[in-house]
């Protein structure tokens, strides 16, 4: 189905210098730090990554689709700022109402990306700002395409991290992506040595990058590929995830009744509107789109499946039960200077009927997540045997 297509999860370690200030849903802070710095770090226009860290010898990582860069290239200080409100005063426009939307899209800003003469091989607009090439049959008509990774985040109720603390996540990233490892990297070193978190008595808190572990999710495997006290990456022990893995895992699951549980927020249209009760068919719609996307620009390979008649078997596999909470997340971007919002349902959902044929594509999302703002960490699922009692 997919088995060509190739995923790898680190698991980064981030330690408090001193208190830092965080909000309930921290992908929105890590995913904005993250752009910023790496458009700093990884534009076509700045410095090479040499000079930040250094390389140990591994596996190559050649030929992944990202070029070199020049180093003597002046620094592009147009960068996005993403922050959770945090119980803030949210901006008004002249008439003093506040600002609101409700789709990113609607209010694009210009992106300089896409008039950028060395756009070409840049691996910042490849990985953040991706858009389809120049001939691509797929989604011709759109100024982007879905960005090749994920930050997967713990369910984490802290607001203040003490000195001296882990926040730990993950990060997934998907096919040639994964050739980008290293500025992923550098990009949260730099962050924790800025600081990060919310705003508070006018900064950012400090943090120290400790580690980060490329990990196995399945097997709980994982090995350490940064050392922060020697500030060096080692990629011979890396690990990926293919088809095969995938396939393994599949084999483990029920075929006639599963429970999906929603981590985070998922935000899952059908039918131009957000669902609240996710029908099984809506769920394989949305994972079809999305993986078949991935595969396609990432990994370059066409996914040859009966998309239409895997929907039809969709829909004989009915919602035993559920257990779901609508759970709203505003948020405001300093740079589309606009509140978002990103709300989406969580919570368990229990399908039953003809799985089997669908439970490798299932497990594939739980490394991709599902629906809208994926890279935020929102659509973020597990797959469980549980029957609701």
């Amino acid at each position: 189905m997919l088995e060509d297509l190739r995923f790898g999860v680190y698991r980064f370690l981030m330690r408090a210098k001193e208190p830092v200030v965080l909000p309930e849903f921290k992908g929105g802070v890590l995913r904005g730090a993250f752009g910023t710095v790496f458009k700093k770090m990884a534009c076509s226009r700045s410095r090479g990554l040499d000079k930040v860290i250094n390389l140990n010898e591994g596996p190559s990582t050649s030929g992944t689709g990202f070029a070199k860069f020049d180093d003597d290239l002046s620094e592009d200080t147009d960068v996005e700022v993403v922050q959770d409100t945090g119980g803030t005063e949210l901006p008004k426009d002249s008439a003093g109402k506040e600002i609101l939307t409700q789709e990113r899209s609607s209010v694009r800003q210009e992106r300089p990306c896409l008039r950028c003469p060395v756009a070409v091989g840049c691996v910042y607009k490849a990985i953040f700002e991706p858009s389809p090439p120049p001939g691509s049959d797929r989604l011709k008509t759109l100024e982007d395409i879905p960005r090749p990774f994920v930050l997967r985040i713990p369910p984490d109720p802290r607001r203040i991290l003490n000195a001296d603390e882990l926040l730990i996540w993950e990060v997934v990233l998907i096919g040639n992506a994964i050739g980008a490892l290293p500025y992923f990297i550098v990009s949260f070193k730099e962050i924790g040595e800025m600081g990060f978190g919310l705003w508070h008595d006018g900064r950012r808190s400090k943090a120290h990058l400790e580690a980060v572990h490329s990990v196995n999710p399945f097997d709980g495997g994982a090995f350490r590929i940064y050392s922060g006290s020697t500030n060096t990456v080692d990629l011979s022990r890396h690990i990926e995830i293919t088809g095969e893995d995938i396939m393994a895992e599949a084999k483990k699951l029920p075929r006639d009744f599963l429970m999906v549980e929603f981590k985070t927020p998922t935000r899952m249209k059908y039918q131009s509107r957000y669902v609240r009760v996710p029908e099984f068919h809506v769920l394989i719609r949305n994972l079809l789109r999305r993986l078949s996307t991935l595969s396609y620009f990432y990994q370059g390979k066409e996914v040859n499946l009966d998309f239409q008649g895997l929907i039809s078997k969709a829909s004989k596999v009915r919602i035993n039960a559920s257990d779901l909470t609508w759970k709203p997340w505003l948020r405001y971007s300093g740079r589309s200077k606009t509140r978002m919002d990103f709300g989406g349902f969580m919570g368990k959902v229990w399908y039953e009927g003809p799985l089997e044929e669908f439970l490798p594509l299932l497990v594939y999302g739980t490394l991709s997540n599902v629906g809208k703002t994926a890279t935020f960490g929102l659509g973020q699922y597990t797959l469980g045997k549980s029957r609701r009692r």
